[in-house]
Order: C-alpha cells, then structure tokens, then sequence
C-alpha cells in the first residue's frame, strides 16, 4: 500500500507542473493580449489552471511526504530527498499564496494586480528548478535498479572508514580489505602506495603496530557524498607511548570512497599529521 501511494507521487507532480507552468503562460499571453474580450477569456483560463494546479499540489506534498517516510530513505540519498523536498515546500507555499490571493480578488470583483504576472514567472521558474531536482533525483537514486536500491539500504560510508581504521588498531587485515578496493591509493608521509597488496607489504604492519599502542580522539568529521562517490574527513588526536617514545598528535585524514553495487569501498587515503604542543 505504501509503494502504491508512493508510486502516486510522480503521477501528480507532472500535473501540478503541466497545470501551474501552463497557466504562467496562459496569463502572461493575456497580459499581452489588445483585444479585452481575449484577454479575459485567456487570464480567466489561467486563473482555472492555478486553483486547478494548486488543488492538485496538495496530493502531490501529500505523497512525497508518504514517499519521504519509507524506511528506506535513511541513507546518503535523504540529503538529495531533503534538498527537493524543502524547493517543493517553499515553490508549493508560493503558489497557494497566489492562489487563495486571486481568489479573494475574483470573489469581490477586483482588478488583479499588474505586478501578478511577475510572481506567476517566478513560481514556473520556482517549479521548474524543483521538478528538475526530482528528476535528478530520480536518475541517480530512484531508477529501479538493483544497484540504486543498494545504494539506498548501504551503511554510511564514516562506517567503512571506522570499519578500515578499527581493523589498524586491532592488527586485523581481513577487516581492513573488507572494506579497502584492491587499487587503492594511499598517500601517507611523502610515500605512496597503488595498491593494497602494496600497503599490506610495506607500511601496514608498522602503522598496526603504532596505532595498537594508542588512544584515539575524533575531534570532527565531514561527510560529503555525491552519487555514488563519498568524501570522509576526519580530525582526530593519537596519544600514546611506542617503542618508549610519547606521542600526541594532530591527525588529519581523508578518504574517498566509491559504491561498488553493494556497498562502500575505499579507494583512496591520505593522511598527514603534526604533533600538538600544549
């Protein structure tokens, strides 16, 4: 039931627009129009058109918010969601103004305004930035198939990198290329590894050994995830002893991440990090 009214969404957005969208032109026409008697006719049509379009932007609100509330929007895809969700919100709260604002002026037999025209343009250019991002969206998160519905259910991708950083510090190689693509790249103090084959014979074992005998402190963290390509910054501090040295630093990391069709790989680090003096 819920897919059914969910699937309804759509089905009402291309008559919101078809019905808001031709009535700014209808009106505009009108307001262009020499002859009265045709530029009555014209505007009145567009009139019908907007109270028309407004009426059927309420089922269209109505149903993308039942869509918006499916379980399966609680991934990276909800900020896309929420980005048009909040243009449909704010382009929906312009036309129902216009429409109960005309509304009374046609009830009590009073001239439109001549400025409407101008705020009937900027709600099609409104709808039209907004159905453009629903089509966008649909494109990248919602097209059918078996990778997009993946994409929707896959953990954060912060949850790889922990996943990638928790198996360093538990000297747990398995954990670690679980979640790490076989070509990864790896910056890390003027060196640089193409693979992980190559990190896992070089500096792995030296960097398991440290971060085993360390404290780590995440100060903060920026996600950015664009498609299926994610960016992870992460700010930490590593304090502890190693081999009778004490060391406090500064952390720096990033990593990029890419969906594979089932979840989240790492497919490129670099770290950098400086001591903190206090």
């Amino acid at each position: 039931m819920i897919e059914f009214i969910s699937g309804l969404h759509p089905f009402f957005v291309y008559f919101t627009i078809g019905l808001l969208s031709t009535s700014a032109i209808l009106y505009l026409v009108g307001y262009i129009l020499k002859k009265q008697d045709a530029k009555k006719a014209v505007q009145n049509m567009a009139l019908w058109l907007l109270w028309g379009g407004a009426g059927v932007t309420v089922l269209a609100i109505a149903s993308g918010f039942w869509a918006y509330s499916a379980p399966d929007l609680d991934s990276p895809a909800n900020l896309a969601v929420k980005g048009h969700r909040n243009w449909a919100l704010g382009t929906a709260i312009l036309f129902f103004a216009l429409a109960g604002w005309t509304w009374s002026f046609v009830r009590k037999g009073k001239m439109i305004p001549f400025y409407f025209p101008a705020l009937l343009f900027a709600g099609a250019l409104l709808i039209g930035i907004t159905g453009w991002k629903g089509g966008d969206l649909v494109s990248s998160y919602q097209n059918g198939s078996e990778e997009a519905a993946a994409l929707l259910n896959a953990a954060a991708p912060d949850e790889a990198v922990d996943a990638f950083f928790a198996g360093l510090m538990a000297g747990d190689v398995e954990a670690i290329r679980a979640v790490t693509a076989a070509d990864v790249l790896i910056l890390e103090s003027g060196w640089a590894g193409r693979s992980l084959a190559e990190y896992e014979s070089h500096h792995m074992p030296s960097d398991m050994a440290f971060l085993a005998a360390m404290e780590r402190e995440i100060l903060n963290r920026e996600i950015k995830v664009l498609g299926k390509t994610a960016f992870v910054a992460t700010e930490s501090r590593l304090s502890g002893a190693f081999r009778e040295t004490e060391y406090n630093l500064m952390s720096a990391e990033t990593m990029v991440l890419e969906f594979n069709g089932a979840d989240w790989k790492i497919i490129h680090i670099h770290w950098s990090s400086r001591p903190i003096r206090e």
